[in-house]
């Protein structure tokens, strides 16, 4: 399948994929790049080193941040599992979010404005949404089917002001693949 590059920015417990201690065809277990940032607050696994960028976000979108942290992995042959993996980290203004002292609706809504993002970026229809919680944090997954991109899985946490996407891209006929249980639970907050 083509490569795709994504510059979309809507950013855990396990979920719709439930846990697997199955190795994925193609890529090892042990064979995963460990991406890890004090400054960013995160760490993550990805099949292969990721490229890395800062961009700019487009105001059209309504992001409320003007740039965003993207890393992003997307395998250039087909034996991957997986379109892509990519992981979008920004931050708020701390007055005008922070989970520290928000309240539900406002987090909720925060989360659902970035899901209609998706929504209108990748054209497609929202299959699922739920709470999920990383770490004493409230978050949501989004599963995203889309005709142009194919099943989009995101989840979103704000952590203090800092807000993540964890999100991996993939053919409909692979949406329980062990890559993505494992890509989606490696990731932390650190």
């Amino acid at each position: 399948m083509k490569q795709l590059i994504v510059f979309v920015f809507s950013f855990l417990t396990l979920s719709t994929f439930g846990q697997t201690n199955n190795k994925s065809e193609n890529i090892q277990e042990n064979d995963w790049y460990k991406l890890e940032s004090k400054e960013l607050g995160f760490k993550i696994e990805f099949p292969k080193k990721p490229k890395s960028k800062v961009l700019k976000a487009n105001p059209k979108h309504g992001y409320l941040h003007n740039e965003y942290n993207q890393f992003i992995y997307a395998p250039s042959s087909k034996k991957d599992d997986n379109f892509a993996y990519l992981i979008y980290y920004s931050e708020y203004p701390d007055s005008l979010y922070n989970s520290e002292n928000i309240n539900t609706d406002t987090l909720q809504r925060l989360y659902k404005s970035e899901i209609n993002i998706d929504l209108d970026y990748f054209k497609g229809t929202l299959m699922s949404e739920k709470t999920i919680i990383l770490k004493g944090h409230s978050g949501v997954e989004a599963i995203i089917n889309s005709k142009t991109w194919g099943i989009i899985i995101s989840r979103y946490f704000l952590v203090k002001n800092k807000f993540y996407v964890i999100e991996v891209e993939t053919d409909p006929s692979k949406v329980s693949n062990p890559s993505i249980s494992h890509f989606m639970s490696s990731f932390d907050l650190l």
